[in-house]
């Protein structure tokens, strides 16, 4: 089997996957936390169930969710692209008052993720930010998994050097708490 089914295979064995309420903003780029993608294949990959699918598809896989409806659907858990995490950062600023709205916001559930779509996809980072995913949302099923020596793990197999320090230094740890929710 190809390593890198392997650790996609693995991703998606656990049985501790429970049924947990979250969304991924998709903040790379020039949109906030109103940007999302339909299908996020980190979040396919442990089965988390992306409420982004509850929202129609405008061009592909992204989405736009008006801040209303993020509202209506309040994500229990939600994951920032560390690329845009400035934009979400200046909203949260601005509009405090909404952010607190959101249960994710109020139980400070919000984690940050190293960007893996820029110009193309990294699945090595796509794959890091599986991992992280993983262990924050199924803690159980990834007692094993050190994400940070995951990550230079799979970086070694796919670039052929450890990055995650220089990834870290750039993005920050991966999964950490978003800094604005303190």
């Amino acid at each position: 089997m190809p390593w890198i089914v392997r650790e996609v295979f693995y991703l998606s064995s656990h049985d501790d996957f429970t049924d947990k309420n979250m969304f991924f903003p998709v903040t790379g780029k020039v949109q906030g936390i109103e940007s999302t993608q339909y299908h996020y294949p980190p979040l396919e990959w442990i089965h988390g169930d992306n409420l982004a699918r509850r929202v129609e598809a405008r061009s592909g896989s992204h989405v736009v969710v008006a801040k209303e409806r993020l509202l209506k659907l309040d994500p229990q858990t939600i994951f920032i692209d560390g690329g845009g995490l400035s934009l979400v950062a200046g909203d949260v600023a601005r509009k405090p008052e909404y952010y607190q709205a959101l249960t994710a916001f109020a139980k400070r559930r919000i984690f940050v993720l190293h960007p893996f779509n820029w110009y193309t996809t990294n699945i090595d980072t796509a794959l890091t930010n599986a991992y992280a995913m993983g262990k924050i949302l199924y803690p159980k099923g990834f007692t094993d998994i050190d994400p940070e020596r995951k990550a230079d793990e799979i970086y070694t197999q796919l670039v052929g050097r450890p990055v995650y320090e220089k990834m870290k230094a750039d993005y920050g740890p991966i999964g950490r708490v978003a800094g604005f929710v303190d």
